[in-house]
């Protein structure tokens, strides 16, 4: 059991969430293939506070097509899917605050000496890439700062 926002743990708290989760049931969602589980009103507080007891969670089944939106700093896990071949499938989308910072940052996990010498599409794949106006680097595109 965790929240999301355990990656942002020096990040200010308070009533108003910093990220919200949006889990879109792409297949059915049951207890028995791993459906998600949740601590209703678990949410706010500290990033570091210790998980609720299990017994205040509840497993949110969906069908196909359903959503669950919920804000990243409720308490939530996922389930064990007990079954030999029912698979869960999921589109999952989050969004944070403007001046929140990515969880990792892959224009520097990787040499931009390494970078450089990639194909152009997996660039741009790691960020290398000003389509989007997104990612500036010096106010231009990211594709600057590898002088290639």
């Amino acid at each position: 059991m965790h929240r999301d926002t355990f990656s942002w743990r020096h990040a200010p708290y308070g009533e108003n969430p910093i990220a919200l989760s949006v889990m879109c049931a792409m297949s059915d969602f049951t207890a028995e293939n791993g459906a998600t589980w949740v601590v209703p009103g678990a949410h706010g507080g500290s990033p570091v506070d210790p998980p609720p007891d299990w017994s205040e969670a509840a497993q949110v089944e969906m069908a196909k097509g359903d959503a669950l939106l919920f804000r990243q700093d409720l308490f939530h896990a996922g389930g064990a899917n007990t079954t030999a071949s029912d698979e869960r499938h999921i589109l999952s989308f989050g969004f944070q605050v403007g001046w929140l910072r990515p969880v990792e940052n892959s224009l520097l996990s990787v040499p931009p000496e390494t970078i450089a010498e990639l194909p152009a599409e997996l660039r741009e794949l790691l960020g290398y890439s000003h389509e989007l106006v997104l990612g500036l680097y010096k106010g231009g595109d990211p594709r600057n700062a590898l002088k290639v």
